[in-house]
């Protein structure tokens, strides 16, 4: 069954893979020309709007670009790949259950083999396929930026991947969960995306700041001050166990 999940799922995996690498080639090639221009755009920095310079940020952090290793966690890991890491999962997880119910293939795939084995081979490998990805690709970050002929490190990038492997566990089962509710594959995405939409718009509201995993997800606390958030990290793990445990309860009581 293994075998079989992830050849149904090669064709996305290997889709991804091409369009975020073709981001980091643009990414490691224009480094230079984004460096100027941003030290272009923060050079007058105290003379905007103050509303235009909370968007643009710490102008400090301009500085720090010309380290090579900073560049390529602050804009891959922690902004281009970092975005979009939940649509990458989603993209993944979607299909997992909501495709054989569509189908209607879950029924002869019941019929032959019991639930639990059912459930843990087909979220088990989805999860473990995702995690593969976003690993590979946070670590390509600091090869293409040596293979380019610059001077990056790997270690604030193996930092960030224990942000982003936490966040890819708690978003993979919260969307496997859709994948199970739902009887077709179009709500799941619809839903998914509506969660990932919604999560920037919760910092807003303080009490809802913590919904935003976003800033999480693309190492801000590593990046400011070079230490991983344990707190929200063990948080973040618990309520993705959560998460599995209900997926889990809801697959085993599903009427199919």
């Amino acid at each position: 069954m293994r075998y079989k999940e992830l050849y149904e799922m090669r064709m996305r995996v290997i889709v991804i893979f091409l369009i975020m690498i073709a981001g980091l080639t643009f990414l490691v090639a224009a480094r230079p020309l984004a460096v100027s221009m941003m030290e272009e755009m923060y050079r007058d920095f105290d003379q905007i709007p103050e509303a235009l310079q909370r968007l643009l940020g710490d102008p400090a952090m301009v500085q720090r670009l010309g380290d090579d290793s900073f560049y390529i966690v602050s804009q891959w890991q922690g902004n281009n790949l970092g975005q979009f890491l939940p649509i990458i999962v989603l993209l993944i997880a979607f299909p997992i259950f909501a495709r054989e119910t569509d189908k209607g293939t879950i029924f002869f795939l019941l019929s032959r083999i019991n639930r639990s084995t059912v459930f843990w081979n087909k979220v088990l490998t989805g999860f473990f396929a995702s995690l593969a990805l976003i690993i590979v690709l946070s670590l390509l970050g600091p090869v293409f930026m040596r293979i380019g002929g610059y001077d990056a490190t790997f270690g604030e990038s193996f930092a960030i991947i224990v942000h982003q492997v936490i966040s890819v566990a708690l978003l993979y089962f919260l969307f496997t969960i859709f994948s199970i509710v739902f009887n077709d594959q179009i709500k799941p995405v619809i839903t998914g995306i509506a969660v990932v939409l919604a999560m920037p718009f919760a910092s807003l509201v303080d009490a809802l700041s913590f919904i935003n995993i976003y800033p999480y997800i693309m190492g801000e606390s590593i990046i400011n001050t070079g230490r991983i958030d344990w707190t929200y990290s063990v948080v973040l793990s618990l309520m993705a166990v959560g998460l599995l445990f209900v997926s889990y309860k809801l697959f085993e009581k599903k009427e199919f």
